[in-house]
């Protein structure tokens, strides 16, 4: 392993530095132009816990471990959210070891997200020596998804606990097998992922369970088609997708489709027109969400389009969203050769991974800024079977690789 991953050693300071950039430029994007906001304000409340450390340790300790402490103390906290309070108690601990500093807070947050995206960079390098160089841009350099992840924001640490936790999978699929401290790393992550974006989990958990077990069936049932091994995974995947709607109120059947339409009704009052996305027949009925999923599916991936852009954040988004239109237009090619692929389960586990993140999360939160943060979750795992079998994305690298050749005089 170590071998084969000598192969992206190189690239390992430019990503941790443009991290670490992507981190700074974020709080100061805050600072100077958004004003009051999440980063600042689990900042502000983490500064608040950690006088309290002082003043009451008992105090401080009984509130990490059950949101309870002193009426005084919780009247003065902005964020009664459990998820945003899960998120202050990290900022607090973390500001423990940066002097209550936000830079070097940032930096801290956004070294643990740029290290788990070094680590499954490096694992599906060892998997796909074939696919370094899609692995290493979707994985480590995509812009929007290093800026989001980057710095004092929840998508840090849930960004970096999912591909722990998908790291984790590819080994179960590849090799059968974990030890023991990447089962309590699993662990550890669920929990944080749980915590901070249960919907990331609700997905990818049934995802994986489900791979694991198609898996294991086939080697019992060596002549299946491919059209098989795609209805059972989805039988499979819908059963386990049933258990999970008990993990959370939010996906409890009875309620799912009203807290999709809610959120969506909230965002459109509170947005401006030209920042969201309208879904004019979006209702609480099953059948009008599955006509809209494809449509969802485009948007989340790909808007806003440039036309739709009207501020400089929205047409860098545009712009990147179009590269990724032409990304993926220029990989449908690949589709037919899907199966006879040997992986053809987990590239299809990760095509639904991918639209059904992308549908409900476009569904609930059509606004440009936000979902451009939240599709963080996905957007690597798509860019990556997209830039996989893309022949501009080759010609784009090769192009680049023969530049690079000129300028340091054709030396390897």
């Amino acid at each position: 392993m170590k071998k084969a991953n000598a192969a992206i050693k190189p690239f390992y300071l430019p990503a941790l530095f443009l991290h670490v950039i992507a981190g700074i430029s974020l709080g100061l994007l805050y600072v100077h132009y958004y004003g009051e906001s999440d980063t600042l304000i689990y900042f502000q409340e983490g500064l608040k816990l950690n006088e309290l450390l002082f003043l009451d340790v008992k105090g401080y300790l009984n509130f990490l471990w059950s949101n309870a402490g002193d009426d005084t103390f919780l009247q003065t906290l902005v964020y009664t959210d459990k998820r945003a309070l899960f998120m202050v108690k990290i900022s607090s601990l973390v500001l423990l070891c940066s002097l209550n500093n936000y830079w070097i807070a940032s930096i801290y947050f956004s070294v643990i997200s740029f290290l788990a995206s070094w680590q499954i960079s490096n694992l599906l390098n060892y998997y796909f020596p074939s696919k370094r160089n899609a692995i290493i841009f979707s994985f480590l350099f995509i812009p929007s998804v290093v800026f989001w992840s980057s710095g004092v924001v929840k998508e840090s640490v849930a960004l970096a606990s999912l591909f722990c936790i998908v790291s984790n999978f590819i080994r179960l699929y590849k090799d059968g097998k974990l030890v023991w401290w990447q089962w309590l790393m699993m662990i550890i992550c669920i929990w944080l992922l749980y915590n901070l974006k249960y919907y990331y989990l609700a997905v990818v958990i049934p995802v994986i369970i489900t791979s694991l077990v198609v898996k294991r069936i086939i080697t019992y049932w060596p002549k299946c088609l491919f059209i098989q091994e795609l209805l059972l995974w989805l039988a499979i995947f819908c059963t386990f997708s049933l258990l999970v709607t008990q993990l959370h109120p939010n996906f409890y059947p009875s309620r799912f489709l009203s807290v999709i339409y809610n959120n969506y009704l909230a965002f459109i009052a509170n947005s401006a027109p030209e920042d969201v996305m309208h879904f004019q027949y979006l209702s609480e009925n099953w059948i009008n969400v599955t006509l809209l999923s494809p449509w969802a599916f485009v948007s989340g991936l790909f808007r806003p389009f440039i036309w739709e852009s009207t501020n400089a954040l929205q047409t860098i988004a545009a712009i990147e969203n179009t590269c990724f239109l032409v990304l993926t237009i220029s990989s449908l090619h690949g589709l037919k050769t899907l199966a006879k692929h040997p992986d053809r389960i987990l590239i299809f586990a990760t095509l639904i991974y991918c639209f059904v993140l992308s549908v409900f999360l476009t569904l609930s939160t059509p606004n440009f800024g936000t979902l451009i943060r939240y599709r963080v979750g996905f957007l690597p795992f798509f860019i990556f079977l997209t830039a996989s079998s893309s022949p501009i994305f080759n010609l784009i690298i090769n192009l680049l690789s023969s530049i690079r050749q000129k300028l340091v005089g054709n030396k390897p």
